[in-house]
């Protein structure tokens, strides 16, 4: 996986969790075009609308005992 596909995905799980300041991070550091990392933002935002489960690590970090 590439930088630009990586910094996407972050950027997707950050519209999931409506965190935009990940997201100006994202858009500062990889220097993604602007386009592309709103895309991410915004199909995030539509996959938690849409009621899918979130694949990141803090949603899905197994229980400690």
């Amino acid at each position: 996986m590439s930088k630009r596909d990586r910094a996407l995905q972050c950027a997707k799980i950050a519209g999931y969790h409506e965190d935009r300041k990940t997201l100006t991070r994202l858009y500062i550091e990889c220097r993604v075009n602007l386009h592309a990392m709103q895309a991410a933002f915004w199909a995030g935002q539509q996959a938690k609308k849409a009621g899918v489960k979130c694949g990141c690590y803090d949603c899905n970090k197994p229980q400690t005992a």
